[in-house]
């Protein structure tokens, strides 16, 4: 199975991933529901999948039921909006990433097929707009960063400020 996975700036620039056409990534999935935003997350995904309740854990959002999403061997967390125990057709995004999960919720490993930069989304001090998802790269990576000139604010790119990567992983 081919997902595609938002993986966050923070990631990408905070720990150092390599995040390139055919590197192994081993990660936490996360999904979130399409209708939880104004704007839809890129990469929207419908899936068909096996849905368990999990125990509550601190990192659960308030009011919303952790849950377990099996589909086709990727095995998914997802808070619900409401309790679910059995086949479900979901629709939305999902990210990749290594904070945190239950106790014992497994890691989703795969190999990477394709890779675009995302531009735009949130950044601090800019209004949320929609995400563009670039053109195919190679490897992603923080644009270079200008040469600021003191008492000059820099300009954002007109794409808005980079927010990471959106990747096809195809679940090992």
């Amino acid at each position: 199975m081919v997902l595609p996975v938002r993986i966050p700036d923070w990631l990408i620039e905070g720990d150092g991933w390599h995040v390139a056409r055919g590197a192994v990534l081993q990660m936490w999935l996360t999904f979130s529901e399409e209708s939880r935003y104004h704007l839809p997350p890129p990469g929207v995904v419908e899936l068909r999948a096996t849905a368990t309740p999990l125990s509550p854990w601190p990192g659960a959002e308030l009011g919303r039921h952790p849950t377990r999403l099996d589909a086709d061997g990727a095995c998914i967390y997802w808070d619900a909006p409401s309790p679910v125990a059995e086949v479900v057709s979901v629709r939305g995004g999902l990210e990749g990433h290594t904070m945190d999960a239950p106790e014992g919720f497994p890691m989703a490993a795969g190999v990477v097929r394709r890779v675009r930069d995302l531009w735009g989304g949130w950044s601090e001090g800019e209004v949320a707009s929609a995400v563009v998802v670039g053109e195919d790269v190679d490897v992603s990576r923080p644009p270079p960063t200008h040469v600021v000139t003191p008492g000059v604010i820099p300009g954002r790119d007109d794409r808005g400020s980079w927010s990471g990567a959106l990747v096809d992983l195809e679940v090992l």
